[in-house]
């Protein structure tokens, strides 16, 4: 059996409940202490009972006030009065989900007020998130895990896929795989979304419908490939955690973190820069970043004076001597930290940038994609079609070599140029035609009045007894 997270131990507030929720309803402004009795009474008496109300539920209150008669307790709350209330549902529900206890310690009626004001807010953000959810899930898509090798680009990439589906109680999934197994009280976080994240309560019926979700997310991504081995003994669990946890002691065990630390330690002895035709600059710090992460995937952190020294030490370029003794001048000089890893990156790059190797490489790139374009291109400098001759006619696509023809025939270009190449145009080729049937017309005349041609009586009395005519055979055909 699974052993329980150790969860935070709130202190109970100084104030009771019961009279932090009588404040409220005044602030919200329900004035009459009678009101606010009857509300507490029908509705809540504490903030757990708040957690399993719904907005509906807020409407539901309003009505049934409003129906009731004034001997028995009517009350009308209004439209923001009943948007208020609905608000507060949110805000007490906001402290669950960072595993704390709802308090208006420390608040005052204009703090309470915009405190409702966020929850609503994020209340709104996680209904747009569930409206977008089908879209964000295929753009964060991970894909299958195919191998140990994909596995350090594989992990960002799901829980980042978990982070655009939101649980049962609105947290995204990806607090189900987190490292901890406690909330993190430590902070900051970028936003309320990674608090929760972070703090989600690891217990109760939401969080067990959760971890089944997360496991069949696994279980997409590594059926039918070798990942699939290594969670098959969660599956009667149906536990995410458990399954992602399987991977990770696996992928991230000690042979593949010595493996990742070897790869690091090989790019910090072989990595170095030269020129631009060796090695493009842009691609040597991507070599850097990549060696980078490893180490601080693994414990291994690179501090930030620590990336500048082995950037100085691995770049051999003589050209750009004279800007690294500028940059060590300037970190010499000025306030420690005020000089950082990226700015000496950027600096060089600068520096780079004009240098004649650089510069003539560009160049020779540029020459090229010119020449290539102007070999295949049916148009002129100013964007015309080139209706003149094309040495690459043949290798030009049946698209190109029609809009030349129809831009010729458009132009009047066409028949001239036919004609010069020995085509005949419509207007002979019909002239020759009638010579030629005139011709033929004169041949068969001569032939009827000739009287070698003439067969005996016989002969013609054979044809026309023949037995296929006498059923409609050849002489119907002929005919």
């Amino acid at each position: 059996m699974a052993a329980v997270p150790p969860q935070v131990v709130v202190p109970p507030p100084v104030v009771p409940e019961i009279d932090q929720i009588g404040q409220i309803l005044t602030w919200i402004g329900f004035t009459d202490a009678t009101q606010r009795l009857s509300i507490i009474d029908d509705a809540f008496n504490c903030y757990m009972d708040m957690l399993a109300l719904k907005e509906k539920e807020m409407f539901e209150l309003s009505d049934s006030f409003s129906r009731r008669t004034a001997t028995t307790g009517r009350i009308v709350f209004g439209i923001r009065r009943t948007k208020k209330l609905k608000s507060l549902l949110h805000w007490v529900q906001d402290f669950y989900r960072v595993s704390s206890i709802p308090s208006i310690e420390g608040l005052t009626e204009i703090t309470f007020t915009e405190a409702l004001t966020r929850a609503r807010q994020r209340a709104d953000v996680r209904e747009l998130m569930l409206q977008q959810s089908e879209h964000r899930q295929k753009v964060a898509s991970p894909g299958p895990l195919v191998s140990e090798n994909k596995w350090t680009d594989w992990e960002p990439k799901f829980a980042n896929y978990l982070s655009t589906i939101l649980g049962i109680n609105g947290i995204p999934l990806s607090y189900v795989i987190r490292e901890n197994d406690g909330p993190d009280i430590t902070g900051p976080h970028a936003n309320f979304s990674e608090e929760c994240v972070a703090r989600a309560p690891l217990s109760g019926v939401a969080y067990e419908a959760d971890r089944s979700t997360v496991h069949q997310a696994l279980v997409t991504f590594t059926t039918g490939q070798p990942s699939e081995n290594w969670i098959k003994g969660t599956n009667r669990a149906k536990n995410g955690r458990i399954s992602m946890k399987a991977l990770r002691d696996h992928f991230s065990g000690e042979g593949n973190a010595t493996r990742r630390i070897a790869e690091a330690d090989r790019l910090k002895e072989t990595l170095h820069y030269k020129n631009e035709r060796s090695l493009p600059f842009e691609t040597f710090l991507t070599k850097c970043e990549k060696m980078y992460n490893i180490y601080d995937q693994h414990g291994e952190e690179m501090k930030d004076d620590a990336k500048v020294r082995f950037l100085f030490k691995k770049i051999l370029h003589p050209g750009l001597a004279n800007a690294i003794e500028a940059m060590k001048a300037k970190i010499t000089t000025e306030a420690p930290g005020s000089v950082t890893y990226t700015t000496v990156a950027n600096h060089l790059s600068t520096a780079i940038s004009e240098q004649p190797d650089f510069l003539s490489k560009n160049r020779m790139i540029s020459v090229v994609e010119t020449q290539a374009i102007k070999g295949t291109s049916i148009h002129n400098a100013d964007g015309s079609i080139n209706i003149g001759h094309h040495p690459n006619w043949t290798q030009l696509s049946p698209e190109d070599r029609r809009r030349v023809n129809d831009e010729r025939a458009r132009l009047g270009k066409g028949k001239s140029r036919r004609t010069k190449q020995g085509a005949p145009n419509l207007q002979n080729q019909l002239t020759q035609l009638k010579k030629a049937n005139a011709k033929h017309k004169r041949t068969i005349a001569g032939l009827k009045t000739d009287p070698a041609v003439k067969t005996d009586s016989t002969h013609d009395k054979d044809i026309e007894q023949d037995a296929g005519d006498a059923f409609g055979g050849k002489k119907s055909k002929k005919g």
